[in-house]
């Protein structure tokens, strides 16, 4: 990972200054937007940064992602990810699981592309990061559904009843729709 360099306040300044205009535009935004200098130091985030972190603008600005919400995955990741953007220049794409200002989980799908100068230096970094947290979920709920289902598969009452359980435990029915589930299911037993 690159040795980061603090920011100073007359830089960060400058360029508040000139994010401005990008304000508006990006604070409609629902996904998760920040621009970041050549160091990865935030420049700007949108509301959008602060509903899914739960950190404030001032809390957030001046500061690394890393140090605020992410570096939850892998040395390799963040070596790859900083090759990518910093070293070739290009876009980089990516899942990640960062940490909300209260502690709990979250994934984000990585879209982070730098912004070059004249010369072909990098100037910025902006990353559109929209949460992924339900598809994550929803992937994993269905890895396990399989799993159990490739386990039980011997005894097919068993899955039927696993399912049942499961449906009446983790989903949103009512609870008169989980008595008649369960009615059903004891019914052909």
């Amino acid at each position: 990972m690159p040795i980061r360099k603090k920011i100073s306040r007359d830089q960060l300044q400058e360029y508040k200054r000139a994010m401005a205009s990008f304000r508006k535009g990006f604070d409609s935004l629902a996904d998760h937007v920040i621009i970041t200098d050549h160091d990865g130091n935030i420049l700007y985030a949108n509301k959008a940064v602060e509903v899914n972190t739960g950190f404030s603008r001032e809390e957030i600005i001046g500061k690394n992602a890393g140090d605020l919400w992410g570096g939850n995955m892998s040395k390799d990741f963040y070596e790859k990810m900083w090759h990518t953007i910093k070293e070739e220049k290009k876009p980089f794409v990516g899942e990640v699981k960062n940490k909300k200002k209260d502690g709990r989980e979250y994934w984000q799908e990585l879209h982070i592309s730098p912004i070059l100068d004249e010369h072909n230096a990098i100037k910025f970094f902006i990353g559109i990061e929209p949460v992924i947290t339900d598809r994550k979920q929803a992937e994993q709920f269905k890895k396990d559904f399989l799993l159990s289902l490739a386990q039980q598969s011997q005894f097919p009452t068993d899955e039927i009843t696993w399912i049942v359980n499961w449906v009446t435990a983790n989903s949103t029915l009512s609870e008169q729709e989980k008595q008649q589930l369960e009615r059903i299911h004891e019914y052909n037993e």
